[in-house]
């Protein structure tokens, strides 16, 4: 078969899976949401078409272009209602599907990858992400009424669906493996499988909005040929079952939200896998110390007149600790120089220096001051310091530096060195929790309560939203962790790179 003739066949194809979902949901044998899965996954399907027939770059872009034009005027003058989402109007998860096949296809005409490869990022999408769905709404419809009730059925339905996508897309790449790639032991198809999946489930888990229609593709297919056919799928796999049980643990601790134990098993196995042992211990250092800190020093005191988002770190909170070192360790992985290794510690030392001026000034016994102007503010006051809090500050990233001169010694071939890189890491510490102290101070959004009249960090409560008392409402405490860090790390590259 011609192209042009395979093409308008995958169409019709195409069309005719929204039609047959149409009907279905018309007669009450699918509901609103299996309906749109059963698009999702038929749709997934039309890159057989391109596996069979399509060879030129025209008749390869056309399909996907031509359904990311359709899927908008779908979108938005309703077109076709079996696709879209009426709980979640604003989601353009149409429409960044087929604009990931298009992204897809474009690797495989510039010779990225093959096309089975792209095409395996496809079905994992349209298989793991449509059963994950379906299976965690499932799950919901056997939940009772009741606020703690809904939650502990939102974390099953969580489980359940990351399952879903898990095992959905370990048997997508098994098969496609099998069926189109290179001869291989079945050792090493196993290994390529499951470290795939485990990727894809935490890509499609941790993305937000509808967008891991984009992400889950592009990101699984680019795994697989550059991670998985490197001979990384071991090394992934371990690192990510590590990462896993450990937010698992943090999450039982109440040590992590939700949200927050997926962030840190995301960046934990990111960090173990291009940072090794050193790196990832140097976050544990971190982590719980931090931690430790933090929960010893709200034992002693009573709640400040300042209300925060509470004991457990959520997802922004991991990203904005995080985030920097993270980006420093891969720029070190990728351009071999100590400057990034150095800014990767500096990261992590100021972001343990704020933690631990934060949690341990509250037991100072005078109130603390307004970083710029002196006055006396209540305990927990965003930009407000005390002695107490400097020393502890100046201790947070002593910790940090120590065990980074302990664990990188050995890499850096030289006592001199590594003495002038762990200074290096404890002054940028220590100046990253300066430069929270005095974002706090002038630009950090403060809130007074409509409910309480208390102070806060959060916008809105109980749907209200709260008067803004002062600084950027656009500048949360997340944003200024993570300035704080990237300014250390920052300043350290520069720094280390000098001397």
């Amino acid at each position: 078969m011609s192209e042009l003739p395979a093409l308008i066949l995958s169409c019709i194809y195409v069309f005719a899976v929204i039609g047959a979902a149409t009907l279905l949901q018309r007669f009450g044998t699918l509901r609103p949401a299996a309906a749109r899965k059963v698009v999702h996954i038929g749709a997934a399907h039309w890159w057989f078409f391109l596996l069979a027939f399509f060879r030129s770059p025209a008749a390869m872009l056309a399909g996907p272009i031509g359904f990311v034009a359709v899927n908008w005027l779908s979108h938005r003058l309703r077109l076709f209602r079996v696709m879209e989402d009426a709980s979640s109007p604003k989601s353009y998860g149409t429409i960044y599907f087929p604009l990931s096949l298009a992204v897809l296809v474009s690797f495989v005409i510039v010779g990225i990858m093959p096309a089975w490869i792209a095409g395996i990022g496809v079905l994992v999408m349209g298989w793991g992400d449509g059963l994950a769905a379906v299976v965690g709404q499932r799950s919901t419809r056997r939940e009772r009424p009741g606020d703690e009730e809904k939650a502990a059925r939102k974390r099953a339905k969580t489980a359940r669906g990351s399952a879903a996508m898990f095992l959905a897309s370990f048997a997508v790449v098994a098969i496609m493996t099998a069926a189109f790639g290179p001869r291989m032991g079945a050792a090493e198809l196993l290994s390529r499988s499951l470290a795939t999946a485990l990727f894809a489930a935490m890509v499609e888990l941790a993305t937000p909005l509808g967008a891991d229609n984009l992400t889950v593709p592009i990101l699984t297919a680019l795994f697989y040929r550059f991670a998985a056919e490197g001979g990384a799928s071991l090394a992934f796999s371990g690192a990510a079952v590590l990462n896993i049980l450990a937010a698992a643990a943090a999450y039982r601790a109440r040590a992590l939200s939700e949200d927050g134990a997926v962030a840190a098993a995301c960046v934990g196995t990111a960090l173990l896998v291009s940072g090794g042992f050193p790196a990832y211990a140097l976050l544990m250092v971190f982590f719980l110390s931090s931690n430790a800190i933090g929960r010893a020093a709200r034992s002693r005191v009573p709640p400040s007149g300042i209300e925060e988002k509470g004991d457990r770190r959520d997802a922004l909170q991991v990203l904005a600790n995080s985030g920097s070192a993270l980006a420093a360790l891969v720029l070190h992985v990728v351009f071999k120089h100590g400057a990034f290794l150095v800014a990767f510690g500096a990261a992590l030392a100021a972001a343990n220096a704020d933690t631990w001026a934060s949690e341990l000034g509250i037991l100072s016994r005078r109130p603390p001051r307004h970083l710029l102007s002196g006055q006396e503010l209540p305990a927990g006051t965003s930009g407000a310091v005390s002695l107490l809090g400097f020393l502890s500050s100046a201790l947070g990233a002593l910790l940090v530096g120590f065990f980074f001169f302990l664990l990188y010694l050995p890499p850096m071939k030289s006592v001199g060195l590594a003495q002038r890189a762990v200074v290096v890491v404890i002054a940028a510490g220590f100046l990253g929790s300066l430069v929270d102290s005095l974002l706090g101070a002038t630009v950090q959004a403060q809130y007074r309560s409509a409910d309480a009249g208390k102070l806060t960090e959060r916008p809105f409560e109980g749907g209200r939203p709260n008067r803004l008392e002062r600084g950027l409402s656009w500048v949360s405490n997340d944003t200024v962790n993570a300035a704080a860090t990237l300014a250390a790390g920052a300043a350290a590259a520069a720094a280390y790179a000098l001397l």
